[in-house]
């Protein structure tokens, strides 16, 4: 806070929520700060309803899991419950990795090779390149939805999909 000015800029991030403000600190104290709260609250009623606690990270790795999953997943172990051997279908756990332990709704391309690459056993130095192709593919099976230029998210009925195998495996 500018205490010259009275001007505050405030970030706050709970889960996949977050409230970013900018202006006047007496505004913020008055207004900003008990929606903060009731947002917090809310985020730990509902997950709360979902058997979890409301845990909260600092890192967007570190996200609870999504309500399907008892225990985290590494891009690894997603990897292997979908047999996943292709560029696509590597491409698709990373995917649901980002998607449900990363607390991610979208990511960009080069999130999703990053992801990609962890998976040392099924990863091959060939994917970069096949990468564009791969996401043409999950784009046209409605497996994925380009949402701005190199920025995806599953789309609805494949996150679904991907949750069932994914958790039923």
């Amino acid at each position: 806070m500018d205490r010259e000015t009275g001007f505050i800029h405030l970030r706050v991030k709970a889960g996949s929520v977050e409230i970013e403000y900018e202006g006047d600190s007496a505004f913020a104290e008055e207004h900003v700060l008990d929606t903060v709260r009731a947002i917090v609250a809310d985020r730990g009623n509902l997950s709360e309803s979902h058997g979890g606690g409301a845990a909260m990270g600092n890192s967007e790795n570190s996200a609870p899991p999504s309500p399907k999953f008892e225990n985290y997943l590494s891009t690894s172990e997603i990897a292997g419950k979908l047999h996943a051997k292709s560029c696509s279908e590597l491409a698709s756990a990373a995917a649901a990795s980002l998607t449900f332990f990363g607390d991610r709704d979208t990511f960009t391309r080069h999130e999703l090779l990053a992801e990609m690459r962890t998976v040392k056993s099924v990863f091959t130095p060939h994917m970069p390149g096949n990468l564009w192709k791969a996401l043409q593919t999950l784009k046209k099976k409605q497996v994925l939805h380009e949402s701005a230029k190199d920025v995806f998210a599953l789309k609805p009925k494949a996150r679904q999909e991907l949750e069932v195998k994914i958790a039923g495996n």
